[in-house]
Parts: structure tokens; sequence; C-alpha cells
């Protein structure tokens, strides 16, 4: 009778595993590089870099990418992320900090795989918009 209940035990945590890491991940954090397109082709494809972590709900990190907009005074664009995570969804706001020109903020919607291994959604900031994703390092 014991080894049934742990057999039946084993085979629901090999099922369920995979969501259930996702799902109730309290604390990670990864390294995804990945790219950010524009919805109507107006401007090139742009590849970034996105410092994650995640603590419980909360979402927060930083974001690097080479100044394909701005004034000109540096090479790449930096933004803070900060937002939250439910399940396999995330959402977050990446607010740029002014290095190069840019301060404003843009907001990011997407999905993460179950193993947390890529992301994908949407962004929008005023009129633009577009797609992303991402995949760990």
């Amino acid at each position: 009778m014991r080894s049934r209940i742990c057999r039946v035990a084993c085979i629901m945590a090999l099922v369920l595993s995979p969501f259930l890491t996702a799902q109730n991940a309290n604390r990670w954090a990864k390294t995804y590089e990945g790219t950010y397109f524009y919805a109507r082709n107006t401007a090139a494809p742009v590849p970034f870099t996105l410092d994650l972590q995640v603590n419980g709900t909360s979402v927060w990190g930083r974001t690097s990418e080479p100044a394909t907009f701005g004034d000109g005074s540096s090479a790449y664009l930096y933004a803070n992320i900060s937002g939250t995570i439910s399940g396999l969804n995330i959402s977050f706001v990446k607010t740029y900090d002014g290095t190069g020109g840019p301060r404003h903020s843009v907001q990011y919607q997407g999905t993460l795989t179950s193993d947390l291994s890529s992301m994908s959604g949407r962004w929008q900031v005023g009129s633009n918009e577009g797609s992303f994703r991402a995949t760990a390092k």
C-alpha cells in the first residue's frame, strides 16, 4: 500500500512539476537576451539584455540596448524594470534612466514558458507598439 501511494505521488510530482516550478517560484534571477520589434516596421528590431529578478509576485531588474534613438551622447540606453508576475504572466514597466537622453516609460506584457527559459509578448509607449521575445542565457 505504501509503495502504491509513493508511486502515485511521484507520478503527480512529475506531471505537475513544470507548472508548479514556474507558478510557485518565490525567488529567481535570470539574464535574458532578446529583441523588440516595432509593429509597423517603422524601425529595425532592437536587441536587448534584461537582468530580471523575481521575489514572490514582484519583478525588477535592468535592461541595456544599443542607442537606436536619443541624443547620441551614449552608445547604449539603460532602463530600470518594475512589475509583477502571476503564474506565467509577466507585466512590467521599463523606464529609461536618462543615459543617452530618454527618460520615458514603456509598458510590457508577456508570457513565460513553464521552465522560465524564454518569454514573449507585447510592448507599448504612446502610439508606438510592437512585440518582444527573449531567451535566458
